[in-house]
């Protein structure tokens, strides 16, 4: 009984350390992205039967990188915003990977 509370506590610990990763997360995106709302949930794995056939999977990444200009006593003087596309295709055989810059 006493490993069964054990348990209990230890998973209800974890419980709230995720929930509080995803409230983070979710600030970030907000950060990030404003109120454009591009930043998604992970939705898991997807189910599909497995087989032989080769399929054309593609993933494009966005990467935004801000710059600021900050002075000696921390106020910022200037802020910018960078974005590149990245775009990745991956045959599921294994043999062809191409990644291609926007």
């Amino acid at each position: 009984r006493t490993e069964t509370e054990g348990q209990k506590l230890e998973y209800e610990q974890l419980l709230d350390i995720r929930v509080h990763l995803e409230k983070e997360i979710e600030t970030y995106c907000r950060l990030i992205d404003g109120d454009r709302n591009s930043c998604s949930k992970s939705k898991g794995f997807e189910s599909g039967s497995p087989g032989n056939s080769s399929k054309d999977l593609s993933r494009t990444t966005l990467v935004k990188t801000v710059v600021e200009e900050i002075d000696q006593r921390g106020k910022v003087l200037s802020s910018r915003v960078q974005s590149i596309e990245e775009k990745t295709s991956k045959m599921t055989n294994g043999k062809s990977e191409q990644r291609v810059p926007f």
